[in-house]
Order: structure tokens, then sequence, then C-alpha cells
């Protein structure tokens, strides 16, 4: 039996089939393959879904990382967050667009990051984003403060574009409005 991974990385998308092999490389290339992939298609019309099931067919015999799809209607990156959240079983989870890429080192900084002070009561570690070179997180949000994530970086006066990477069982309860 598998052992259960550290990461879920999750993509909500739709019509993005040109621009997902890209993130989908950038996942292969990790060093570590601690994680799954869970791909949401928010009922494309341009065969995502196809390219999606395509790479699970190529990807079957790799042992590296697990991929999942799920296909839904049309509703909305918000409703598909909502739906996801409840599919996640990993104990760190985080949200990578189709036309984003994770650096080499993507998922062994996570857990460099992670296991450096398990013991903290923290609901997500923050990456800076945006630029290929090994960026290292530069503030960790206490649990207490999930709810009010951008908040916290206003008045802590942290700019720039950041990925949060949650901690699953403190983010699972904070939904959007349906």
């Amino acid at each position: 039996m598998e052992k259960q991974k550290l990461i879920t990385i999750v993509t909500i998308t739709y019509n993005r089939k040109d621009k997902i092999e890209r993130l989908y490389k950038s996942l292969l290339a990790q060093n570590d393959y601690d994680f799954c992939w869970v791909v949401v298609d928010d009922g494309s019309s341009d065969s995502t879904a196809n390219y999606v099931n395509s790479l699970i067919a190529r990807h079957s015999n790799n042992n590296t990382f697990p991929i999942t799809l799920y296909q839904n209607d049309n509703v909305g990156k918000y409703k598909e967050i909502n739906f996801v959240l409840s599919k996640i079983k990993t104990k760190l989870m985080f949200f990578l667009d189709s036309d984003d890429y994770l650096v080499k080192n993507g998922i062994k900084l996570i857990k460099h990051y992670w296991f450096k002070r398990p013991n903290l009561n923290i609901g997500s570690i923050i990456f800076e984003t945006g630029y290929a070179s090994s960026i290292i997180p530069i503030k960790r949000i206490a649990s207490e403060h999930v709810s009010r994530r951008y908040y916290y970086l206003v008045e802590h006066k942290v700019y720039g574009d950041y990925s949060d990477v949650f901690v699953t069982e403190r983010i699972v309860d904070f939904r959007f409005p349906e």
C-alpha cells in the first residue's frame, strides 16, 4: 500500500487545454513526488478534460504522483473550490492555476518549511510567487488569521504576489457563499 501523500495541488480549469501541459511538465520535473494533483474541469468546451485524461493514461505507469480529474458543469471557480475542498485528504494543499508552473524544487521547499517547525499551530505557509528562482517563504500565518489573510498581509505590510500552502484541516470550513 502506498504511503499517504503530504500535499494536494489543485488546479481548477476552464478551456485551458493549451496552458495545462506546462504545469504538468513542471510537476513531473519535481525532485520530490510527495503530492497528488487534482484537476477540476469547470465544464470546458475545448477538450481540456480529454487532454487531462490522456495525461492520466500516459502517466499511469509512471511512479511519481497520482492525478485525479473531476468534471463538473460550468459553475465558476468559487463553487469549484467549495466542491474540491471536501475531496482533499492530504495534510497540506494549495492551488495552482493552469497557466502557472511550480519551480523544480517547489515541493521540497514546502516540505522543508513545513517540517522545520512541525508543532506550530498555523493555517498556511505563504510563498512569494512570480519568480523562477529559489524564493523562500517569508511569512507564516497563524491559524487564527486564516479567515482574514488579506488583512493580515496589509497589517504587516507584506506586499507582492503570494501563494498560500494551506493546512487542509484549517481551511475546509472556510467556504465561499453559494
